[in-house]
């Protein structure tokens, strides 16, 4: 079984060097994993947030951030989550 680890919006703040303002509006744009709302907690994925963070170094455009971005949050559903 695989491990998930959660983070929360200052872990994900720190991680990816991105203000809250940036992350939010990252997830309407859909270039930003989404957070999972656990109980009245909001995290994230930090898999999904590795994901991101390795598509940034690579370079990738705002349209392939959005590809990129659906195609992590289908596997989280194909995944159940």
């Amino acid at each position: 079984m695989t491990e998930i680890n959660f983070l929360n919006l200052q872990e994900v703040s720190s991680e990816t060097h991105q203000c809250r303002s940036k992350i939010y509006a990252g997830m309407k744009k859909g270039v930003f994993p989404e957070s999972v709302r656990i109980g009245s907690t909001v995290v994230w994925l930090e898999s999904e947030i590795n994901e991101w963070e390795k598509a940034v170094i690579s370079g990738f455009s705002e349209p392939e951030m959005k590809v990129h971005i659906a195609k992590v949050m289908a596997k989280r559903q194909l995944a159940g989550m």
